[in-house]
């Protein structure tokens, strides 16, 4: 049969105009990734020539070239959202106190890691992340760090510490008023200041990385805000006491206690102020997102949001106790959130509201309790004070009851389902487009693990616990235990203490994945 070149180049011909005319619309790095394309159809175009390929195979083959190109190229321009919206924890590390042995043992991801500090703990923080503890033994003050699966000692005769977000380095002070930042990576300290304007934990403050530190010098006559960065000392302002500070202290947060006043000074900027009339330097509750460059503050009952250092953004009139999957807590915090926008709130009044790109807020709902979102922050639900129960979709979308006489509830990590408690302690599971089906009655408290696993107590007392109960997808109950007195899930494994006596002495056990629990350490 003869092949028609022409009537098969045709199409090909005409959809390739099409295509062109759509990619021009399309950002750059499509456009020159679609002109290399037409270059390398020249150059093949004519190698066929120089080698007798038939006008067919030709065709076929850039049909399908042009195929395989189409699809890259549609793949390269999908809109995607910016950065992650939370920060999950990869790991989860837990310090548990043995009091008969006067020790205290490293737990990692649901297992006893065998490392062990002498006496109890006085003090514990762990990196946004989780790899990484910062613990202060309660016994001569001994500072140590769980880094890579090894127990690293520090330093002695601490005052305090603070590790960084990213769990790269630790700040402290010693007992000297010497404050040291130590980088874990090279195990190696550096002695920053030995003039503290104070000791308090709140005086001084590393930043994300954990290159740079802010602190107070003593002047005698007044004291001076400082920042170490890039190996030197650099004065920020006088009469200050930090608040915070973001990498390479590009932003530096402080109280002026001249002034009475909260600002933010960026690098080769003028400081802004957020907030005057303070009566202390505890009259501002911070909440920072990951690397500090954006700062939740309240002072006066009213919430404000500083974006890179800018004026600041009022977000409510009121105090606000929950911003998305986050609950405000201490004076000055960092949260796993990347962003403060296009977040749900709720405030003082339980009202709930939706923050977007531009710090605009809508009011969604009034006498709202608490909410949950997906790590993405497009699913939301909500309980009501009345016992409601709503789910949305869509970043500040419409929201519709899916249940009622609700006291707690728990999602899915895709959003997509739901475990709930009613008034009667019934637990129910519903799905996204369903019917609320019955899963276990007496319930008295529930969790979701990190692998969707619905963990819950029924029959509870608090003298001789409940039954220990899971669920997946909402099928029937599997037991796991009786005298259960409480238990926990985190981002990587879930723990639940059994009873062994009435002395307060229990077993502990562990599971990573499945529910599946193992004994991790015996009458504790």
């Amino acid at each position: 049969m003869k092949i028609n070149a022409k009537k098969l180049l045709d199409p090909l011909i005409r959809v390739i105009s099409v295509i062109i005319a759509f990619f021009k619309s399309l950002p750059e790095k499509a456009k020159v990734l679609w002109e290399k394309a037409k270059e390398l159809w020249i150059k093949a175009r004519e190698f066929a020539k120089t080698k007798n390929i038939s006008e067919k195979v030709f065709t076929i083959a850039s049909a399908a070239a042009a195929f395989v190109i189409v699809v890259v190229l549609v793949l390269i321009c999908i809109p995607r959202s910016d950065d992650p919206i939370y920060l999950i924890p990869e790991s989860n590390i837990e310090a548990i106190c043995d009091e008969d042995k006067e020790q205290t043992i490293i737990i990692a991801n649901g297992k006893n890691t065998g490392k062990v500090i002498d006496g109890d703990y006085d003090y514990i923080e762990s990196s946004l992340d989780g790899k990484v503890m910062l613990l202060l033994a309660d016994e001569d003050r001994v500072l140590y760090a769980y880094y890579k699966k090894s127990l690293i000692k520090i330093d002695e005769n601490i005052e305090s510490c603070k590790i960084s977000a990213e769990g790269t380095a630790v700040a402290y002070i010693t007992s000297d008023g010497e404050l040291v930042l130590y980088t874990l990576k090279n195990k190696k300290s550096k002695t920053i200041c030995d003039e503290l304007y104070s000791t308090n934990y709140s005086y001084y403050h590393i930043s994300p990385d954990g290159k740079s530190v802010a602190y107070t010098v003593d002047d005698g006559d007044e004291f001076t805000l400082c920042v170490y960065t890039g190996g030197k000392e650099k004065v920020i302002a006088d009469n200050a006491i930090p608040y915070g500070l973001s990498d390479k202290a590009k932003l530096v947060y402080y109280y002026n206690s001249e002034k009475s006043a909260f600002y933010v000074i960026k690098s080769g900027k003028d400081p802004v102020k957020l907030a005057g009339d303070l009566y202390s330097f505890g009259s501002v509750t911070i909440t920072f997102n990951t690397d500090h460059t954006q700062a939740l503050f309240i002072a006066d009952y009213k919430s404000y949001i500083t974006d890179n250092g800018s004026e600041k953004h009022k977000i409510s009139s009121n105090t606000i106790y929950q911003i998305g999957q986050y609950y405000i807590s201490g004076q000055i915090t960092t949260s796993s959130m990347y962003d403060f926008t296009e977040k749900y709130f709720i405030d003082s009044n339980y009202k709930l509201y939706y923050i977007d790109k531009k710090f605009e807020t809508t009011s969604i709902e009034s006498n709202v309790y608490s909410l949950q979102t997906t790590v993405s922050g497009d699913i939301i639900y909500f309980l009501k004070i009345n016992g409601d129960l709503y789910r949305g979709k869509g970043f500040g979308g419409k929201c519709e009851e899916i249940a009622d006489e609700v006291k707690q509830f728990e999602i899915t990590s895709d959003g997509k389902a739901c475990y709930y408690v009613d008034d009667d302690e019934t637990l129910y599971y519903l799905k996204k487009s369903g019917k609320s089906k019955k899963v276990a009655d007496d319930v008295y408290s529930i969790q979701i693990t990190h692998d969707d696993r619905a963990l819950f107590i029924t029959d509870y007392s608090s003298n001789e616990g409940g039954t220990l109960y899971s669920s997946y997808n909402g099928k029937s109950k599997k037991l796991i235990s009786d005298e259960v007195s409480s238990f926990i899930t985190t981002s990587t494994c879930a723990y639940y203490n059994l009873h062994t006596d009435e002395k307060g002495v229990y077993d502990i056990y562990s599971a990573t994945k499945k529910a599946k629990f193992s004994l991790l350490l015996s009458e504790f």
